[in-house]
């Protein structure tokens, strides 16, 4: 059986909300770590929230979409035609399923 291997790139604290809302409708603190198969500038790389002192989430308010920055993931997601946003310069943003 063949099995990937990830890794915790790197994992950060906040004591406070996000300013750029990049974290959702929290203000509180709020954690961020980053798991992938390799270094963040060459290979994919998820980041993963947790917002401290939130009991649960509305169902569907979860998972709220996924940052893409390679040509090759885009090229694919057009082909599949799902949801696309222009966030800058070739970074796209697509909405959870």
């Amino acid at each position: 059986t063949r099995r990937a291997l990830h890794f915790v790139l790197r994992h950060e604290e906040f004591e406070e909300g996000c300013k750029a809302a990049c974290n959702g409708p929290y203000d509180g603190k709020w954690s961020k770590t980053m798991v992938g198969f390799g270094p963040e500038d060459d290979h994919f790389v998820a980041e993963l929230t947790y917002n401290y002192g939130i009991g649960d989430y509305k169902l569907g308010n979860d998972f709220m979409g996924i940052t893409l920055a390679s040509s090759q993931a885009v090229s694919n997601a057009r082909k599949l035609e799902w949801p696309l946003s222009k966030v800058a310069e070739g970074i796209f943003e697509t909405e959870a399923p």
